[in-house]
């Protein structure tokens, strides 16, 4: 309470279902919502689009696990993350095990290996749902990442392309710097012209493990 749109008689509620189900009234939508842990709760194959949020490196590498040895890999996985006053939001397209195409953009495992690494402790920072975090964690930095991640999804589906893969950002210092397009071969459009939509994510599915 006090640092996500949950109230007194939401206690001991789901949040998915939650949010859900508010979502689903206020625009008139028939949005699913599992209540479990990911990749076990629910099948990434059926997803074109996966968001994750989650807490600690070892969720990142179950997600990864299931997607490297899954048939067919969403489209798009963003993923982010935070500390107490900054994180960061990555665009990436899993690679396939059969026709995988070099010139895809890098996942988050991609990006940082060591994250793969099953001996690196998960962090132990405060979580976002506890309220006593506040004086520990930045009280805007969820919605600050939320809010840019969002941007570059609709710049991506909405008008189609994108001009960078992600950012990285600090409240503390005002800075945000963006990730450049790299492709997995190593290149980088020194150019900045972006990467086209695959038109083939046409249905988009949220999971965050939490």
């Amino acid at each position: 309470l006090g640092r996500q749109p949950f109230y007194r008689c939401d206690l001991g509620s789901s949040k998915a279902h939650t949010l859900t189900e508010r979502i689903n009234l206020a625009h008139g939508l028939a949005w699913k919502a599992v209540h479990g842990r990911a990749p076990g709760a629910i099948d990434i194959s059926k997803a074109d689009i996966l968001i994750t949020c989650v807490d600690t490196a070892s969720a990142r590498r179950a997600l990864g696990a299931a997607m490297a040895t899954g048939s067919t890999p969403p489209t798009y996985w963003m993923d982010l993350g935070n500390r107490a006053s900054d994180g960061q939001f990555i665009l990436g397209c899993p690679g396939r095990e059969h026709g995988q195409d070099r010139r895809r953009l890098p996942t988050v495992l991609e990006y940082f290996p060591e994250i793969a690494d099953e001996r690196l402790p998960d962090d132990n920072s405060p979580s976002c749902s506890v309220a006593e975090a506040l004086e520990r964690q930045s009280l805007f930095v969820n919605r600050v990442l939320a809010s840019h991640a969002l941007a570059l999804f609709f710049d991506l589906i909405g008008r189609g392309s994108i001009g960078h893969a992600g950012a990285f950002i600090n409240l503390a210092s005002g800075q945000c710097v963006p990730i450049p397009l790299r492709a997995t071969d190593g290149t980088i459009d020194d150019r900045g012209s972006a990467v086209e939509l695959d038109e083939s994510a046409a249905r988009p599915l949220i999971g965050a493990q939490r």
